[in-house]
């Protein structure tokens, strides 16, 4: 199994990986949709079985779990995977609804004071996501022919999901720990404009609210 990395940056960091591809800004992506276009592109010409496509400040904890874990993911129809997310879509803000009972998975949060909160709703294997969060995604090869939407630094994660199962495919929670050195936030005007166009876009091709293995609507394009 051929796995890549690629990291979406600003700008190459001091203390870089080999063999890892960071994609910068003046790569000509400087928006987080382009950039996982650009990754996806890139791992089709080094012949991978699954690009992992993470952001700078995720660390994998387990990474003798990974390999395991998409060989059975693979098995059952999985062709996107992540750590944590949702069951259910019927907005994009899939985190702000109803915590625990539609989202499944756990993840590390790192603060800048050195805390560390453990987000755990349902942790553990769990094929029939509708969507999970791109702080980590491992894609596979039957899907690096896609290119997302670009709605800037927003929703490329909830885009490549949601194409998995517009495929038939289905979208995973992986039972791999990870620390995302995170606190979040973003700008509400420019989240909500780019909400705005993805639910647009995608109500043309869902019925909402969204879950796994639903049929997605034939949409001349």
């Amino acid at each position: 199994m051929k796995i890549v990395t690629a990291i979406p940056v600003k700008e190459r960091p001091a203390n870089w990986v080999p063999n890892v591809n960071y994609i910068e800004n003046d790569d000509g992506a400087p928006s987080l949709c382009r950039k996982l276009n650009q990754a996806l592109e890139w791992a089709k010409e080094q012949d991978a079985d699954w690009l992992c496509w993470h952001h700078d400040d995720l660390e994998i904890q387990t990474p003798e779990l990974v390999e395991p874990n998409l060989r059975r993911a693979y098995a059952d129809g999985v062709r996107v995977g992540g750590v944590i997310g949702a069951l259910t879509v019927f907005v994009p803000q899939w985190w702000q609804n109803n915590r625990p009972v539609m989202t499944w998975g756990a993840i590390i949060q790192g603060y800048k004071d050195g805390r560390e909160q453990l987000m755990a709703d349902q942790p553990g294997y769990q094929p029939n996501m509708s969507i999970v969060d791109g702080c980590v995604l491992w894609i596979h090869k039957d899907m690096f022919d896609i290119r997302v939407e670009d709605y800037g630094m927003h929703l490329y994660d909830d885009d490549i999901c949601f194409r998995a199962l517009q495929r038939g495919h289905k979208v995973a929670c992986l039972d791999v720990r990870c620390k995302h050195q995170s606190e979040g936030g973003y700008e509400f005007k420019d989240y909500q404009e780019a909400s705005d166009r993805f639910m647009e876009f995608w109500r043309a091709r869902a019925e909402f609210p969204v879950i796994s293995g639903q049929r997605f609507k034939e949409v001349k394009e």
